[in-house]
C-alpha cells in the first residue's frame, strides 16, 4: 500500500529542517543538552524532596539540596565554556553519605 503525499511543504517539513540546522549548530545542541541534564537533575532534587517529606526523613534534604545545587552550577556555566565534556562531568558526581542504607 502506498501514500500519496502532496508535493508542497507543510508545516512536519519545516519542522524537521529547523531541527536538523538545529543540530548542526554546535553552539544550540550544547545550550540545548545543558537545559536538559539540569532539569533532570533538578527533577532528582525535587523527587528526594519529596521522600524527605513523606517519609519525614530530614537527611534526605542534605542529598536534595547538594543534587539541586549540581543543576545550578551546571546552568552557571558560560556559554562560550560549555563543550560535552563538562557538562558530561557535572552529572556522574556522588551525593553525600549520610552513612544510612
Amino acid at each position: 500500500m502506498a501514500i500519496i503525499t502532496p508535493p508542497v511543504i507543510n508545516k512536519t517539513v519545516i519542522t524537521r529542517v529547523k531541527q536538523y540546522e538545529l543540530f548542526l549548530n554546535n553552539e544550540a545542541r550544547l545550550k540545548l543538552a545543558r537545559k536538559i541534564i539540569a532539569c533532570k537533575i533538578e527533577n532528582q532534587a525535587r523527587l528526594i524532596r519529596y521522600f524527605a517529606k513523606s517519609r519525614r526523613e530530614p537527611s534526605l534534604n542534605d542529598i536534595a539540596y547538594s543534587i539541586s545545587s549540581m543543576a545550578t552550577q551546571l546552568m552557571s556555566i558560560e556559554t562560550n565554556r560549555l563543550n560535552p565534556e563538562l557538562i558530561e562531568s557535572i552529572e556522574p558526581r556522588q551525593p553525600i553519605n549520610t552513612g544510612t542504607p
